[in-house]
């Protein structure tokens, strides 16, 4: 989803940053280490790695990977908690309460008992804790995120999560902990080293490290246009993380946005336990990166949990990739071949579809993070061509000047189309653009006109097939 909303905004000339990273510290990352008689650094190193081949695998271009055990985040973030210590946001205490080791996080008593003190995911008891700790004055900006909430309806989306995070705070915040001396895989407190950082703390600095904040050339992209963030983490990133941005009196992002999960064919949360895992590396392995990409972005309102099966990914592929846009370029090549020399015809062209209505259309959807929207939008341009080959029939034709303008349109409009599709499939575009021997431009550059196109461009022979069909 990041991916699909980075490389749109590129196209549409915006001044991009794609940030992703790897919370790599805690108790729970410890535990697991140990469990895996490894250290904490190497059991990081090994997933990490895994989630950067997938990254690659699944053509997922980021702009920066931030690790929190990096030197440069580490000098970040405790350069931020003693800016939040000397504008007197933190103060030293006692905490006693339930702590929920999975999530890395503290929960209330009431909490706790509506839990029957378990994780509600897992069933593992939470887990009773009391320890010196400093906390961060979280009540004292209540008040102030409330009305930021209330005044921003976009701020928290989609609409469930805001009305999650406004019914939750109608309870007074209590001060958050933000340091463990229980477990020492972290980053040191400034001045106090026997405690670390508490993880989430940590992890939320990490959007500002990863952009060399506020030394680096790339510290002018915070505020950040969006947190694009799993539903399971709301409260961390519309609470925790806005009480530490006004305690450090820096802006808010400007949105936080709630993906759901993927789950099952029958809606289950996939887990080992009723063995309906999907590995994505042997997924990838059976299909294209595109066809993946595309089944998880297409189908679903984003914010919603998407249904996942093996049918609906082959069906998307056939029906989508292989027959309507695959056969869409097909077709283009080999009429230009046959009627126009393999080369692109210097005649006017036709419009196929109206190019300024797309680009609008397709914006409004990308501001309302409505991918699915935007998908069938260009998905829809590729079934305009193949109707306009169909009614405009050059091989019915005997008027060599009337199949060049056939032609010319089609191949106008394909390339249009590959612009707005490429968001979603990256690799099988690159190979329209290969194609129509010509690079992509921004969106904002194409012309209505339909002379995106140099006449006499020789066009690719098209033996090899976009996408084949899978049996």
């Amino acid at each position: 989803v990041g991916d699909v909303l980075a490389r749109y905004h590129r196209l549409a000339g915006k001044d991009t940053f794609f940030l992703t990273g790897t919370d790599e510290h805690g108790q729970k990352i410890a535990t697991a280490a140990a469990e895996s008689q490894q250290t904490p650094l190497q059991f990081c190193d090994r997933y990490v790695q895994e989630f950067q081949q997938l990254n690659h695998a699944l053509l997922i271009a980021t702009d920066r990977h931030v690790r929190t055990t990096a030197e440069a985040h580490k000098h970040t973030a405790q350069g931020l908690l003693q800016r939040a210590i000397d504008a007197d946001a933190v103060y030293l205490g006692t905490y006693s309460g339930w702590y929920n080791v999975r999530e890395e996080a503290f929960v209330s008593e009431l909490d706790a008992s509506n839990l029957y003190y378990r994780d509600p995911v897992t069933g593992v008891p939470l887990k009773r804790m009391e320890e010196e700790s400093y906390f961060l004055r979280t009540s004292q900006y209540q008040d102030r995120l409330l009305r930021h909430i209330r005044k921003s309806p976009g701020f928290i989306c989609p609409r469930p999560r805001r009305n999650e995070i406004l019914r939750r705070l109608e309870v007074p915040l209590t001060d958050i902990s933000i340091s463990r001396t229980t477990c020492q895989w972290g980053i040191p407190f400034p001045q106090h080293p026997e405690h670390v950082m508490y993880v989430w703390f940590d992890a939320l600095a990490s959007y500002l490290s990863g952009i060399g904040f506020p030394e680096s050339d790339q510290a002018h992209f915070w505020p950040a246009d969006v947190h694009l963030i799993g539903k399971d983490i709301v409260w961390f990133h519309a609470v925790l993380w806005p009480c530490m941005l006004m305690a450090l009196d820096l802006p808010l992002p400007k949105a936080v946005f709630a993906h759901g999960f993927v789950n099952d064919h029958s809606g289950r949360k996939m887990s080992k336990t009723l063995g309906n895992v999907v590995d994505p590396m042997d997924l990838l392995e059976q299909y294209p990166a595109d066809t993946v990409r595309s089944a998880l972005v297409s189908r679903v309102t984003l914010g919603e949990d998407v249904p996942f099966s093996e049918e609906v990914l082959l069906q998307l592929h056939n029906s989508h990739l292989a027959n309507t846009i695959g056969n869409c370029l097909s077709r283009c090549v080999s009429l230009c071949r046959k009627y126009c020399d393999g080369a692109v015809p210097d005649v006017d062209a036709l419009e196929v579809f109206d190019l300024e209505a797309v680009r609008a259309s397709t914006a409004d959807a990308y501001r309302d993070y409505e991918l699915h929207t935007a998908y069938n939008i260009a998905l829809e341009c590729a079934k305009d061509i193949n109707g306009f080959l169909q009614m405009h029939a050059p091989w019915e034709s005997d008027d060599p000047e009337d199949r060049n303008v056939t032609v010319r349109s089609a191949l106008e409009a394909l390339y249009m189309a590959a612009h707005f599709l490429a968001p979603f499939l990256p690799s099988g575009c690159a190979g329209i653009f290969q194609a129509l021997n010509t690079d992509p431009v921004g969106l904002w550059a194409l012309s209505p006109a339909g002379d995106n196109l140099k006449p006499g461009t020789r066009i690719a022979s098209g033996k090899k097939i976009l996408y084949p069909k899978i049996r």
